[in-house]
């Protein structure tokens, strides 16, 4: 089964989306639905969020679906045509060091997909770590006053 195309879009194809900069269009001229592939290294014991801006086809073409797998989490979106471009999370918790994959599958095939924006992936810091930067920041603000005091 062939996996379709997607299209790279340039600034101002669509300016109700994106006029900032290129961007997906995750149903290109196969009418097959794109399947957009890539992995990222991370390391073990960290959580990590994958961000993307998902909009709808733009097109009154009806819902799009796209199914998002980062790791071995997976989430299925129902995108309504002409939605705005929405940002959207998937969180996942790496066991192991290594590479993980992320995948964004439109199931569509009518030449009016998706469009995919803005992917990043990032960690998410534990909770110790602001507890830790609040008694940092608490601390420093002892010393100074103390040093005016004194």
């Amino acid at each position: 089964m062939p996996l379709g195309t997607i299209d790279v879009e340039v600034p101002g194809w669509y300016p109700q989306v994106s006029n900032s900069g290129n961007f997906v269009d995750q149903d290109g001229t196969s009418y097959v639905g794109g399947l957009f592939l890539n992995s990222v290294e991370l390391t073990a014991s960290i959580t990590y969020e994958l961000r993307f801006g998902l909009a709808g086809n733009q097109r009154n073409w009806g819902v799009d679906t796209v199914i998002v797998i980062f790791g071995s989490i997976s989430q299925i979106f129902n995108v309504q045509d002409n939605e705005a471009l929405t940002t959207r999370s998937l969180f996942y918790n790496s066991l192991l060091n290594g590479f993980a994959g992320l995948s964004f599958h439109n199931l569509g095939g009518d030449l009016c997909g998706t469009l995919l924006d803005n992917v990043t992936v990032s960690f998410v810091p534990e909770p110790g770590t602001y507890a830790m930067l609040l008694v940092g920041l608490v601390g420093l603000r002892v010393v100074t006053r103390r040093r005016r005091q004194g």
